[in-house]
């Protein structure tokens, strides 16, 4: 694996442990959460975010603090905010697949297996399907 896609990994690990929180805030309402990652998160709070995670990765990481210049910031909340909607969106995914995991594998085996009373009924409609449209390739 290339050195950028680990990078990115980590990166992204970092920054679905966040989502993570952020879900947890808004009871794992996925659409509650990205409102309150819009209107409920400054600028500032979201480039801290942001270098928080970078920094962790890239110790020498720093964001320009010479100068506040606008257009880089804007274009980090940009950024972080498309970040994090997929980061969202894993997190939201994460959940699901561990709640789901929980459930017993027997439990989905009873659901998706019909019971023996309606697999007679099946196979007597079978039987007619195949009597009415003379089909031999249906028989039970």
């Amino acid at each position: 694996m290339a050195v950028a896609e680990r990078f990115r990994v980590a990166v992204s690990q970092d920054g679905i442990r966040l989502a993570l929180t952020l879900l947890a805030e808004c009871d794992a309402d996925l659409h509650q959460a990205r409102q309150k990652l819009v209107k409920g998160w400054s600028m500032e709070r979201k480039s801290e975010d942001l270098t928080a995670i970078f920094r962790r990765w890239f110790p020498l990481y720093k964001p320009n603090g010479r100068r506040k210049d606008g257009e880089e910031e804007e274009a980090r909340a940009v950024f972080f905010d498309t970040a994090m909607a997929t980061w969202l969106q894993i997190a939201q995914d994460l959940r699901l697949f561990t709640a789901l995991k929980r459930y017993d594998s027997q439990i989905w085996q009873r659901r998706v297996c019909p019971s023996p009373a309606s697999i007679g009924e099946i196979c007597v409609h079978i039987t007619s399907l195949e009597g009415y449209l003379r089909l031999p390739h249906l028989s039970v």
